[in-house]
């Protein structure tokens, strides 16, 4: 009876064995993945810590804090970011359209803006970049004069000056006297700008962008520029001439005795030139015959007449 007790409680162990053996098998392959899972997540939690980033949300809560420490001003600073395609768009224009060397000419930037991006009044805009580009020179910002809001989308600046849909400003650009007729140079306008929402009034962001150009050396088209060649006009006598002359009248000399006093005309000498070359002296007998014409036409007139009048009396 006994016998037969420990037999049944011993063939069920036996039976066990094998299979108590397969598991001690298959436990170590477990144990050892286990292991090496957290030997990872150890290794993996040192670099973490190492790198910072198990405190990415503590760091960001600190960087939020900082922030909301500054001013507006210093926000921006902190922020700039490159490019402002998303929020405006440049197109520029130059008159005239193209300049002679020395010739200072006028590059016309126009800022598009798009949804509720404005640019408040005074325009928080600063030329950045170089003022001597090869041989051109740019001069200072000039904005056109603001306009009152009164698109329905920015109410924060409804009735206030702001630049809204589009802002416009101009630089003088001057030409080097030496610059070489037909090269064509790029410009390029480079600006840092604060854009605001129409909207809420906040600052979108401070911004760099720029705005190019290519500006030819040359005469603008339709324009003749005319060199006077001819030389200035001789200075004018001081001593004006009259126009109609009068001649003065001469009165003789009187005498003692009360009689007129005869002077005697001097008389020219002999010249030695041909009798041509010498100028014609008109003479009291030519004058005398050019009066003395009329009274002989008149005295013939009369003598004909007085021998027609014999002859018909003859008959």
């Amino acid at each position: 009876m006994k016998r037969s007790w420990l037999l049944a409680a011993v063939l069920p162990c036996l039976w066990l064995a094998p299979l108590a053996a397969q598991v001690e098998v298959e436990n170590p392959d477990v144990g050892v993945t286990g292991e090496e899972t957290q030997r990872y997540m150890e290794e993996k939690r040192r670099a973490m810590k190492a790198d910072g980033s198990e405190n990415d949300k503590e760091a960001a809560l600190r960087e939020a804090e900082a922030m909301a420490k500054l001013t507006p001003e210093e926000r921006l600073a902190r922020s700039v970011v490159n490019g402002a395609g998303a929020f405006c768009t440049f197109e520029t224009s130059l008159e005239p359209r193209r300049l002679l060397p020395g010739q200072t000419g006028i590059l016309t930037v126009m800022m598009i803006l798009r949804g509720d991006a404005v640019l408040p009044a005074p325009p928080p805009v600063t030329l950045r970049g170089p003022a001597q580009q090869q041989q051109l020179t740019l001069g200072s910002l000039n904005f056109r004069e603001p306009k009152l809001g009164a698109l329905p989308q920015n109410q924060a600046y409804r009735g206030k000056p702001v630049y809204e849909e589009i802002a416009i400003f101009d630089i003088p650009v001057t030409a080097a006297s030496d610059a070489k007729l037909g090269s064509k140079i790029r410009v390029s306008v480079e600006l840092q700008f604060d854009l605001y929402s129409g909207a809420t009034g906040q600052a979108v962001g401070r911004f760099m962008d720029r705005a190019g150009r290519e500006i030819e050396i040359g005469q603008a088209p339709g324009k003749v520029q005319v060199v006077p060649d001819t030389p200035a006009p001789a200075a004018a006598s001081s001593t004006p001439r009259a126009s109609n002359p009068v001649a003065e009248p001469v009165t003789p000399p009187v005498d003692d005795g009360g009689h007129a006093a005869v002077t005697p005309l001097p008389v020219p000498e002999a010249s030695s030139a041909h009798p041509s070359s010498s100028p014609a002296v008109a003479g009291p007998d030519a004058s005398g015959e050019s009066s003395g014409m009329p009274y002989l036409l008149v005295g013939g007139g009369a003598l004909v007449l007085v021998v027609a009048l014999l002859a018909l009396r003859k008959r």
